[in-house]
């Protein structure tokens, strides 16, 4: 056999395995394939939090303790997305809750949602697409998310009475509310955004290298196949190209030990914004912590954002 053919038999299947490989990657970061089983007693030894065991425990057993009313909503494709509501009083605001990828809202939310009652917030926890009790199948980074934040948005206007909203993202969640943002959303007041990303493809980029497998053509496939399953292409929804049309008044908060997503995208989205804006960083702080880790100032730093926006 010749050397070319040799050549060209080997590039073929590193191509092939590549493929494979890309695809399996596509399953396990965009794809619900599996149930996720969150009300499984947490691994603390594992977490970054471990130091914080005792009061996170507390905060879930308050978190499973309250009364909140199931609300079903369908997207504009049909698509059914379920909420989770606490009535705080008798008040006008709520805040509408995102939580981060592959979580729930009782993992992202538990510990400050006593916080935002104090500040007279009735509670809207939403179960983001392709997760929690929602139907769907691809998680898409914020990408169709942020259509199912204005959905919310439309579906609050309509069941309440004037609601005067704000708008809190997770990791994830702080990406669909931040590209959700780009649009004029009734009655939204404010969007918090904590540890988001800048772009999903920069995200999923940095996954990869953090899983030891070739950058490229890795994402290459794997934005193939969201483009052949969703229509949607990763490079085409940075995150900062959506706050430069954004005209809400937004607090970007990320922890400086933040492993998972570099706390220079948030100061990218930050800079990026070109209306209200304000910014708070935590030391010690790792992914989705900084609550946990500098309650008061995290605390401070809300209150004085709020100020005569509802």
């Amino acid at each position: 056999m010749e050397a070319w053919v040799i050549v060209l038999i080997v590039l073929g299947g590193v191509l092939i395995l590549t493929y494979f490989v890309s695809l399996l990657c596509f399953f396990l970061t965009n794809v619900r394939i599996f149930h996720i089983n969150y009300e499984r007693k947490l691994d603390f030894s594992l977490s970054q939090y471990k130091d914080k065991k005792e009061r996170m425990e507390k905060e879930f057993g308050w978190f499973k303790s309250q009364n909140f009313e199931t609300l079903y909503m369908k997207n504009r494709h049909g698509l059914k997305l379920v909420g989770k509501y606490l009535k705080t009083g008798d008040t006008n605001k709520i805040a509408i809750f995102f939580h981060g990828y592959r979580s729930v809202p009782k993992n992202d939310f538990s510990a400050m949602i006593p916080f935002y009652q104090k500040q007279g917030f009735n509670i809207l926890l939403v179960h983001q697409r392709s997760h929690g009790e929602s139907k769907g199948k691809v998680i898409t980074f914020g990408i169709k998310e942020q259509k199912d934040c204005h959905d919310w948005v439309k579906y609050v206007n309509k069941k309440f009475d004037n609601p005067q909203i704000l708008l809190i993202g997770i990791s994830m969640g702080a990406a669909t509310v931040l590209m959700a943002s780009s649009k004029e959303m009734q009655n939204v007041k404010a969007v918090i955004a904590d540890c988001g990303y800048s772009c999903p493809y920069t995200i999923i980029t940095n996954t990869i290298k953090i899983l030891r497998i070739p950058v490229h053509p890795t994402i290459n496939f794997i934005n193939f196949h969201l483009k052949f399953f969703t229509g949607k292409d990763l490079k085409n929804h940075a995150v900062t190209k959506k706050l430069k049309q954004s005209k809400v008044p937004i607090l970007f908060i990320h922890g400086l030990d933040d492993k998972f997503v570099p706390c220079s995208m948030t100061e990218e989205n930050y800079a990026a914004t070109t209306g209200e804006k304000d910014i708070l960083l935590i030391e010690g702080a790792g992914h989705a912590g900084c609550y946990v880790t500098a309650t008061k100032k995290y605390e401070t730093k809300v209150k004085k954002f709020l100020e005569n926006k509802f």
